[in-house]
């Protein structure tokens, strides 16, 4: 499968996060810690596959990897002392988010596969098209 063309990584980035920034608004509800860890985790693999253009399936795997990594470094206290990176670091250690990032990485590699062959449909047809 094809690399996700940059600039659709950077928008499904980009609405991730306008969602999350929702999340907040409404965080006392129950599902919202679950909701924003998935989208945490679909925003990991967006900005990875901004950076990298591996095959979905291998930035979905390197999304999850950073983002366990990130709630592991909870566990030190460092992420709590740093409020302003709250939301980008979180601040206590919770098992259950590693589940979440689990279904957040593989939404995100669904995305990105869907992406990826929409946007290898348009390369051939713009590869073969006859130039007027």
């Amino acid at each position: 499968m094809a690399p996700v063309p940059r600039v659709l990584s950077a928008s499904c980035l980009a609405a991730v996060v306008v969602a999350g920034l929702a999340v907040q608004l409404v965080r006392q509800l129950a599902w919202a810690d679950a909701a924003g860890s998935v989208l945490y985790a679909m925003a990991a693999c967006f900005a990875i596959s901004v950076l990298w253009r591996g095959r979905p399936a291998a930035v979905a795997g390197a999304a999850f990897v950073a983002c366990v990594l990130v709630e592991l470094a909870q566990l030190t206290g460092i992420p709590a002392r740093l409020p302003a990176l709250s939301l980008l670091l979180g601040s206590g250690f919770d098992p259950r988010d590693i589940g979440w990032y689990a279904v957040g990485s593989v939404l995100g590699a669904g995305v990105m596969a869907l992406g990826a062959r929409r946007g290898s449909r348009t390369q051939r047809v713009t590869r073969h098209a006859p130039c007027p």
